[in-house]
């Protein structure tokens, strides 16, 4: 059984408030020092990859990072580093992070100008191999923080679609083609975080900001895909990769096999436009 959790968030919610709520998420899990233990290497993995401010619903909002760090830093974390795949170095400055970083001590690292390292799988389904940033493969723990999009050529942005920048722009490159969605469930099998927050205080619907005031967290990445995909009015069966996901044992698409807790989904709800037409249940 996946278990999520729903909160959701007051309007214009505050760093305190979410670090506050987001700690009452985690209650379910055993709370975060149920996934961060005293001396760890922490990674936190928000959106960050193109360069806007927060609050427009297309990157993880500096508030929500800040909360985490604080959540992560009072669980014992050694040290803990934001890391994403800048498109350049203003990103961090115009976000918002360079902030967090300097208010927390946390570290800020752009992965696209940091060493990765190759990786091999036993299983595969696109590539017996993929090359994957040594920072997320080096820490104890990577919490993945997605934000909840649709997009002009995906259906939805989310969870899973997030780790695409934990690997190099070649490899991102030879995973959009017709293989994506398979090269997605690889890279999910090989990485596979700790803990993911979703960041849906905002939305963004085709680049227009939607505030849903939503916050889901859980560790099945399949199932948190296929909860945030009902919140936007979204069919999870025509995102091929969480279809995937479930058919190879990553997770579970299954309503019946996923256990909602928190407050209501559906007064969170709200149904997104998307690139082409979709059926609504």
């Amino acid at each position: 059984m996946a278990i999520i959790t729903a909160w959701k968030t007051p309007v214009d919610v505050t760093v305190r408030e979410l670090e506050k709520g987001i700690a009452e998420m985690l209650m379910p899990f055993g709370g975060m020092s149920a996934f961060v233990a005293q001396g760890d290497h922490v990674v936190l993995k928000p959106d960050l990859m193109i360069t806007t401010i927060s609050g427009s619903g297309m990157i993880t909002s500096a508030n929500l990072v800040e909360a985490v760090v604080r959540l992560v830093q009072n669980a014992g974390a050694a040290t803990i580093t934001i890391a994403e795949a800048c498109e350049n170095e203003k990103a961090f400055a115009v976000s918002g992070y360079e902030d967090v970083a300097k208010i927390t001590g946390a570290k800020l690292v752009n992965l696209s100008s940091s060493a990765y390292v190759k990786r091999n799988a036993s299983q595969y389904l696109f590539s017996e191999e993929l090359s994957v940033y040594q920072t997320i493969v080096q820490a104890d723990v990577v919490i993945n923080l997605p934000t909840l999009q649709t997009l002009p050529r995906f259906l939805m942005r989310c969870s899973m679609m997030n780790l695409m920048g934990c690997i190099p722009d070649f490899e991102r490159q030879r995973f959009l083609g017709e293989s994506f969605d398979r090269a997605l469930v690889d890279l999910y099998r090989l990485l596979q975080p700790n803990l993911t927050i979703v960041d849906a205080v905002i939305a963004s619907e085709l680049g227009k900001l939607v505030p849903m005031n939503m916050v889901l967290a859980g560790i099945d990445m399949i199932a948190l895909d296929t909860v945030a995909a009902a919140a936007i009015g979204v069919d999870a069966g025509r995102l091929q990769y969480v279809v995937l996901g479930d058919q190879y044992g990553l997770g579970t698409m299954l309503p019946a096999d996923i256990k909602i807790g928190g407050d209501d989904l559906r007064q969170m709800s709200k149904v997104l436009k998307q690139s082409r037409p979709e059926s609504i249940n």
